[in-house]
């Protein structure tokens, strides 16, 4: 009597592997939005925090200068040690944490500047969905969701 026995074959059936491929699928699928809003997120008070850090900053230059603010981010660095990120950008204006920052200057008649201006604009759609504004006029970080903030935009 010739008596043959099957062998059972270690593996996965392709039902299993199509099972795990799926809730892979899912998993990725719920976490990529997650992920990119965390992104978008921490760029955007990332960017709050450096137009607040620059405010205090340009108080600081000023108070030393007799009320005549930084015309470039390159002179808060070298007279206050602010971030060297924002160091020596083409333009004028670096790029933090998906944020182009752009500082205005105006100057008085005896060449003292008395007012200054900064916007954080996101650098993609993907880096944030705000854009922010400060100035020497007030201390409020001002906001837009629809376009460039300005000095009418509502406070944070």
């Amino acid at each position: 009597m010739n008596h043959h026995r099957k062998q059972k074959i270690a593996g996965f059936s392709l039902i299993e592997l199509m099972i795990v491929i799926a809730i892979i699928g899912l998993l990725i699928a719920v976490g990529v939005p997650a992920w990119s809003y965390m992104v978008k997120n921490g760029n955007e008070t990332a960017a709050i925090d450096s137009l607040r850090q620059i405010n205090e900053r340009q108080v600081q230059y000023a108070s030393k200068r007799r009320g005549s603010f930084a015309e470039s981010f390159d002179e808060l660095i070298k007279d206050t040690g602010f971030n060297e990120n924002f160091k020596g950008e083409s333009g004028g204006k670096p790029v933090f944490n998906g944020y182009i920052f752009d500082l205005k200057t105006q100057k008085s008649p005896n060449g003292k500047v008395n007012f200054y201006s900064v916007s954080a604009v996101p650098e993609t759609p993907t880096s944030g969905s705000r854009h922010f504004y400060v100035d020497s006029n007030g201390s409020s970080i001002r906001f837009s969701e629809e376009g460039e903030a300005g000095p009418t935009s509502p406070p944070l």
